[in-house]
């Protein structure tokens, strides 16, 4: 525990670069060079306290950042000195005296099934047809589906292969991090028939079909789409968020939902859906109400 922090955290990312997913790394990189390294990069590791980590929380709270980022900043410090804990001989980590900063909204947006269907109605191109149904009815991420080569697609069964993703930040196809988020999902038909169509229609399908537009440029037509159908505007993210509403409200198991959407267990999803969940029980809080009146 007598190195510094910069040492400390140059050893950190080169371990979670290899353990987590691009996106989670640049985020992280990002927190650490910015927000802590300028402030305590050179105190040694174990003279950092937890008032030292107070002093710095205020520090980063009287700038104005939002709350998300600001909770974002505050677990990446966290899991730096947890790493110190368990592989550098720190003896405690000092967050565990302190209050945490900041709050990450759990509530995710989506859309109603009634206004997807409004939603689907008003798309026209082929390839967007087939790419907007397939994560609405599927709950995939937008890296999953461009990293969908045609050797993942199974039209007998009606099923897709999740195995690698593509990396909008190194434009390119890598594997999936995680056990758990490699899956084969079971796809409705409708939805399959729209995939060969799309696929039909070119004059030669490419082996990654969905890698043709950016996240920007889909998000930017998802929108267009949106104002033409008079339902509120969503991110293409938000497609997934919706899949996983509608699988709740139908009833459908936690641990196959989180199969399905590739959570690392039931947990993950009861957290980021607890809002979903809390709205289920209320209704059945109310039909369980209703029942009682019958029986009486």
């Amino acid at each position: 525990p007598k190195l510094t922090l910069n040492t400390l955290a140059k050893e950190f990312l080169k371990d979670y670069k290899i353990r987590r997913s691009a996106n989670s790394y640049k985020l992280a990189e990002t927190n650490i060079r910015l927000h802590i390294l300028p402030y305590l990069g050179d105190l040694a590791v174990d003279d950092i306290t937890p008032l030292t980590i107070r002093t710095w929380q205020n520090r980063i709270v009287g700038s104005g950042k939002a709350n998300s980022t600001l909770s974002s900043i505050n677990n990446t410090f966290r899991t730096v000195l947890a790493y110190a804990v368990s592989f550098y001989n720190l003896p405690v980590n000092p967050f565990t005296k302190v209050e945490t900063i900041g709050k990450i909204e759990t509530r995710q947006e989506f859309i109603e099934h009634s206004a997807w269907l409004n939603l689907f109605a008003a798309m026209t191109n082929k390839h967007d047809k087939a790419l907007f149904a397939l994560m609405y009815w599927s709950g995939i991420r937008l890296g999953e589906a461009q990293g969908l080569s045609t050797n993942d697609f199974d039209f007998t069964d009606n099923t897709i292969n999740i195995n690698k993703q593509y990396s909008s930040d190194q434009k390119e196809i890598i594997p999936l991090k995680t056990k758990g988020s490699r899956r084969i999902i079971a796809i409705p038909l409708f939805v399959m028939q729209l995939v060969r169509e799309y696929f039909d229609s070119l004059i030669e399908v490419p082996l990654y079909p969905f890698t043709l537009k950016t996240a920007r440029g889909l998000n930017y037509k998802l929108k267009k789409y949106c104002e033409k159908a008079h339902v509120p505007t969503i991110s293409i993210h938000a497609l997934r968020h919706a899949h996983a509403s509608l699988l709740i409200k139908e009833g459908v198991a936690v641990n196959l939902i989180a199969e399905r959407l590739g959570h690392t267990s039931p947990s993950v999803t009861l957290r980021v859906y607890s809002h979903v969940y809390e709205n289920q029980d209320k209704e059945l809080a109310a039909t369980l109400n209703t029942l009682g009146q019958i029986a009486k």
